[in-house]
C-alpha cells in the first residue's frame, strides 16, 4: 500500500466511504495503528497510510476527503488523520 500515489489511495476512500455506515464491521475490538477501536474499516489502514505521510499530496489528498459531503461519516476519522500528519510533518 505504501506503493500507491495519494491519489489513488483517495479515489478507493471515495468511492467505498460514499457507501455509507454499511462497511463499518462492528465485531470488534480491533488494534491497529492507533489503538484499539470497537469499529472497523475498511477504510481506515487507506486514511491511516496517508496521515503517515508528510508530503503536500497526501496533505491535499486528506483536506479534500475531509472536506467531501458525501464522507461526512467518515469525517472524524480523516480528521485525526489530517491532525496526526500536522504533528508528523512539524
Amino acid at each position: 500500500m505504501s506503493d500507491w500515489q495519494p491519489e489513488e489511495l483517495s479515489s478507493l476512500i471515495q468511492a467505498l466511504g460514499k457507501r455509507g455506515q454499511s462497511l463499518v464491521f462492528r465485531e470488534g475490538p480491533y488494534v491497529l495503528g492507533n489503538g484499539t477501536r470497537d469499529n472497523l474499516s475498511p477504510l481506515t489502514p487507506w486514511i491511516e497510510e496517508l496521515s503517515r505521510r508528510s508530503d503536500d499530496d497526501a496533505a491535499k489528498v486528506l483536506a479534500l476527503l475531509a472536506d467531501d459531503p458525501d464522507l461526512i461519516i467518515w469525517r472524524q476519522e480523516i480528521g485525526q488523520a489530517r491532525g496526526a500528519q500536522t504533528w508528523i510533518a512539524a
